[in-house]
């Protein structure tokens, strides 16, 4: 049972010269008030309230995570007016360059050159149905990884084909999704990585090989509703609002 407290994890030899500790990481939410496909989305009312609040206060909800190692990176009047009214919280102003088309992983996190934390855990602020019980879990598990990157995942037993409209997996008579191989799938909710790494424009790692970044399975995929439309919006208020 979760106990407010995370576990502190045995090192395996090797992999790193010092253990993560909870007092490392940084817990970063990143908006901005430029998105094309749905604009303002960050700071339109949402359910009584906004989506950059619903973020905040998921990691002041958690009994686990110090509210001094909270950080919101914003751009724009719109989102900065908004965080600034959390004082327990630390505020970052992005620059134009930090959310241009062309910015690199560096430039996007540019925070990182200003702030010690030597990790980050960040949530993206348009899955509000995203629960404070897993990102707690996400911590947790992040603490005991081996690997400088974590990643949200969920689990599809489906099938799926390439641009060229070749199957990327064999599939089964009458496409029968009960035999399906389970597919691991981009949650685009939950992330994590080193600090030092996104200097050398790594986000949560290389992509290439397991475990580089490790992945973490949510449970219920619902809690990864993602916003990007008005009609994902509108969505996901009438859940949110079934939620609180």
């Amino acid at each position: 049972m979760y106990n407010g407290c995370f576990r502190r994890a045995p090192w395996k030899m090797g992999l790193r010269r010092e253990m993560k500790r909870l007092e490392d990481i940084c817990f970063l939410i990143e908006a901005k008030s430029n998105s094309e496909r749905l604009p303002g989305k960050i700071f339109k009312k949402f359910s009584q309230t906004t989506l950059l609040d619903v973020a905040i206060n998921k990691f002041l909800s958690s009994p686990a995570i110090p509210n001094n190692q909270i950080y919101v990176a914003g751009h724009g009047e719109e989102v900065l007016d908004l965080a600034s009214k959390y004082t327990n919280i630390n505020l970052f102003k992005r620059t134009d360059n930090s959310v241009s088309d062309s910015a690199t992983i560096r430039q996007i996190y540019e925070i990182f050159d200003h702030i010690r934390h030597p990790f980050f855990v960040e949530i993206n602020a348009c899955c509000p149905l995203l629960s404070v019980n897993t990102i707690d879990k996400f911590v947790e598990e992040y603490l005991q990884s081996d690997h400088n990157g974590m990643f949200g995942v969920v689990k599809r037993r489906t099938f799926y084909w390439d641009s060229n409209k070749a199957p990327l997996k064999e599939c089964t008579p009458h496409l029968d999704t009960k035999k399906a191989n389970v597919i691991l799938e981009a949650a685009h909710c939950l992330y994590a990585g080193s600090t030092d790494d996104i200097k050398n424009n790594i986000h949560m790692g290389s992509f290439l090989h397991k475990g580089d970044p490790d992945l973490f399975i949510i449970e219920n995929e619902g809690e990864c509703w993602d916003i990007d439309y008005d009609w994902q919006f509108k969505i996901a208020e009438k859940m949110f609002e079934n939620i609180i």
